[in-house]
């Protein structure tokens, strides 16, 4: 009569460590770390801005080269962030120690990936760079909450030189693209000629080297 040999402790330790154990390992993704930012690791600077409830005006005020033409018709339904009142000083946060992009290493990036954007994006995340969860992280744990449109615009009036040294980012207004799953965020820069532009702007693209951030001390 033949024998039918029943798996005792010994044989399922086998099968968890030989067999079902490389295959969690191999099917798991490898995503990487986010990086955690002390207060001590960012310079901030603080300004103080005008008051523009009305769109136009902060429009008119930030006196803008170009302005997105997002910005000029999509911005009522794109508020990502409800506020009581319009911010009378404004943060610029610098992210000294991240681990930014130059233009250089974004188009070698996407030479290197033919211009494959998920290849792109994926490498962009596991390559370490800021991103902008790292940031939003940062603020809700530190107490600030991310600028909407018209408060850089304010900023913009009373400081129109700031935006010519870099990127300024205010996470707090966003659109939501029909056609697409990406959304955009509100990015102040130069133009090639020194003029000064506002636009909406992917950060899944990896944050440009000088990037700075705009925002608001949440008063306790």
């Amino acid at each position: 009569m033949k024998t039918i040999k029943t798996f005792d402790r010994d044989d399922w330790a086998a099968l968890i460590i030989f067999i079902i154990l490389p295959i969690l390992v191999i099917g798991t993704s490898v995503v990487a770390t986010a990086a955690t930012f002390n207060v001590e690791d960012v310079t901030v600077t603080s300004y103080t801005v005008d008051q523009y409830p009305d769109l136009d005006q902060a429009i008119q005020a930030g006196n803008q080269t170009f302005l997105c033409p997002y910005i000029m018709g999509e911005y009522e339904k794109s508020q990502s962030i409800e506020i009581e009142e319009l911010a009378t000083e404004i943060q610029l946060l610098d992210f000294t120690t991240a681990k930014m992009m130059t233009y250089e290493i974004r188009d070698e990036m996407f030479q290197r990936f033919n211009w494959d954007f998920d290849k792109y994006f994926q490498a962009v995340k596991e390559d370490g760079f800021l991103s902008e969860e790292e940031v939003r992280a940062f603020l809700k744990q530190n107490g600030y909450r991310p600028a909407i449109l018209q408060e850089v615009l304010a900023l913009a009036a009373k400081n129109p030189r700031l935006q010519l040294n870099g990127h300024i980012i205010a996470l707090g207004t966003e659109w939501h693209h029909e056609d697409s799953s990406r959304t955009s965020v509100v990015a102040m820069y130069s133009n090639d000629v020194g003029g000064r532009n506002t636009a909406a702007m992917h950060t899944d693209s990896g944050l440009m080297e000088g990037t700075l951030f705009a925002v608001v001390k949440i008063s306790e």
